[in-house]
């Protein structure tokens, strides 16, 4: 769960991100609280990274909408991508 935790506080620091869910866009540290928020709600469904990944920061369980990130640079990923990357990018650092 601490790999976890760090992915999601890394993704609140990203003060240039924007996180698309049903079509509308939040900040940063909105999708942390909303990422911290869905995984205490399907947190019997994660037990591994991947797991999370899939089941928390992928898509809408309410209408099956893939969920967004749009960069800084204006570049717009799945969330699911974006998330493998700044996974890899964090744990790069330790």
């Amino acid at each position: 769960m601490a790999r976890i935790n760090r992915l999601i506080d890394a993704v609140a620091q990203h003060g240039d991100l924007k996180f698309i869910r049903n079509g509308k866009e939040y900040t940063a540290v909105q999708a942390g609280d909303f990422l911290r928020g869905k995984l205490k709600w399907r947190i019997e469904k994660v037990a591994t990274m991947q797991d999370f990944i899939a089941e928390v920061g992928t898509r809408s369980t309410t209408t099956g909408e893939a969920y967004l990130v749009r960069l800084g640079d204006g570049r717009t990923l799945p969330s699911a991508e974006f998330l493998g990357q700044e996974l890899r990018r964090i744990e790069k650092k330790r």
